[in-house]
């Protein structure tokens, strides 16, 4: 963006890649996964995810075995949120538990205070970023460099804020962010 006294500049940031370390080549696709960090009751995580631009929505197995034992505990015992249907890609029901998350690390530059996530049982181990985070900035994979870029507003939070349906949450809810290029600036 240029010009005016309410433009912001455009930044940009890399989702760095972990590498696949399932060294799965299946139809000949390539995965692309980086690593994500967030608070939750207290308890930092470091969990690497899969990209997934096939998923609405950022999903952590509850099983994950960089989750710590006392987070697994709690995670048994909360419920599935009934109103969000989702299957997998064989058409298996996958049962997802929300959860806001404090200090979630996308990137160096991208950390959102606290957000909601979902974690889930039919994911086991497995940890997926879905396009409910993604669609939140313009992102471009780059063929040639194997790397995905994040295009982002130097105040994207506030931008973010403006967007929110329900700006009283205390939080980022992206299934309520307002799908909208302009906004009023109030």
């Amino acid at each position: 963006m240029q010009g005016g006294k309410d433009t912001q500049i455009q930044k940009q940031t890399e989702l760095v890649n972990t590498g696949n370390p399932r060294k799965n080549r299946s139809y000949l696709r390539a995965y692309y996964y980086t690593t994500i960090s967030f608070e939750l009751f207290g308890i930092n995580s470091d969990i690497e995810v899969k990209v997934d631009t096939g998923s609405p929505y950022t999903v952590v197995g509850a099983q994950n075995r960089k989750l710590d034992a006392v987070l697994k505990e709690h995670l048994r015992t909360v419920g599935i949120d009934g109103r969000t249907a989702v299957e997998d890609a064989s058409g298996n029901p996958i049962g997802l538990k929300p959860q806001v998350v404090q200090n979630f690390k996308l990137t160096d530059d991208i950390v959102f205070p606290k957000v909601k996530i979902y974690f889930s049982d039919s994911l086991k181990e497995k940890a997926i970023l879905g396009m409910d985070i993604l669609t939140l900035f313009d992102f471009k994979y780059h063929r040639d460099d194997k790397a995905i870029w994040i295009y982002y507003e130097e105040n994207f939070l506030e931008t973010l804020g403006k967007k929110m349906i329900n700006k009283n949450l205390g939080y980022i809810d992206p299934g309520l962010i307002a799908a909208m290029d302009e906004f009023p600036s109030k």
